[in-house]
């Protein structure tokens, strides 16, 4: 298993895994792709295990490692809120967070949930949360993932242990894919160095799909730094219907850019202005496109019709 701070993972496993330190309520917090997510479901498989507290990640082997590990655990419960936000009916509705912890367990000395993306919750949702964080019922963890913190409502984070996550180092991230995923090593060095820190990243780039998309879509971008008021307006008015695709895009432009400013001059294919400006534009236009319903296509106009 992959955790890029020890003396997290440690604080982790022998602080909060004691019964006797429940219930409580935590705050993941650290850019995309770090292992927040993961770090969360190793500590809700330690705590629900049935034989072997003592390892990280639980036996492995017990009924209840089984079901958390296919996501059928009567006693952990995760939300992803992916691709739209949280609502309150997610919190006190009949299938909601508040009821579910309101029931004892059933295979374990625990109830969990895990709730992603915990930054696109309404602002009902979360007022609706309050009580439930700050007074969690006996026997109950509650653990909130964010890659952007401060969108939560100050009165929500007051009451969670915040732990922030951090990127890893290049090095640990290759070793991981030459042990874990038995990459070669000259390829999990490549891995490790595009990934940035990020063992999510460096994950994605194992898949096949994944590859592909980033190099077409480093293409497009310096097809859009390159080409002619015509060929970006075409592409534009082409490509950027798909919400979701648009925004994945913008990760890996941004990427893109930030390795570039990793390189020498001589050997960059933008310049630093360039990199720059536009590194600034693609970040506002990410959070424009996750928190408003702005035309996307009008939004890239803007950016790259002007470059």
């Amino acid at each position: 298993m992959f955790f890029a701070s020890e003396s997290l993972k440690h604080f982790l496993q022998e602080s909060l895994v004691q019964e006797s330190n429940l219930p409580l309520s935590l705050l993941f917090w650290g850019e995309e792709g770090i292992g927040k997510m993961t770090a969360a479901k190793y500590l809700a498989a330690t705590i629900l295990c049935q034989t072997d507290k003592k390892k990280w990640g639980g036996c492995a082997r017990c009924r209840s490692c089984q079901m958390v590990k296919n996501n059928i655990h009567p006693d952990l419960k995760i939300i992803l809120g992916l691709n739209e936000s949280i609502k309150i009916e997610d919190i006190n509705g009949e299938e909601g967070i508040i009821n579910f912890l309101s029931f004892y367990p059933q295979l374990s000395p625990a109830r969990i949930v895990i709730m992603d993306n915990a930054d696109r919750m309404t602002l009902e949702a979360q007022n609706a949360f309050l009580k439930t964080l700050e007074e969690p019922p006996s026997k109950s963890l509650i653990i909130l993932i964010s890659a952007q913190p401060l969108k939560l409502l100050p009165t929500v984070r007051s009451r969670l242990i915040s732990l922030r996550f951090q990127r890893a180092s290049g090095n640990k991230i290759a070793k991981f894919l030459e042990k874990e995923k038995k990459i070669p090593q000259e390829q999990a060095t490549s891995l490790a160095n595009l990934s940035q820190g990020r063992i999510g990243l460096a994950l994605r780039l194992l898949d096949e799909n994944y590859l592909n998309l980033r190099q077409e879509a480093v293409k497009d971008l310096q097809n859009l730094l390159t080409d002619d008021l015509l060929a970006k307006f075409n592409y534009l008015e082409q490509n950027t219907a798909d919400r979701e695709l648009l925004k994945e895009k913008i990760v890996i432009w941004l990427e893109f850019l930030n390795q570039q400013l990793l390189l020498e001059e001589a050997a960059r294919s933008v310049s630093y202005n360039k990199i720059e400006n536009l590194t600034k534009e693609l970040l506002v236009a990410y959070d424009l496109l996750n928190n408003t319903n702005i035309n996307q296509r009008l939004l890239m106009e803007n950016i790259f019709l002007t470059v």
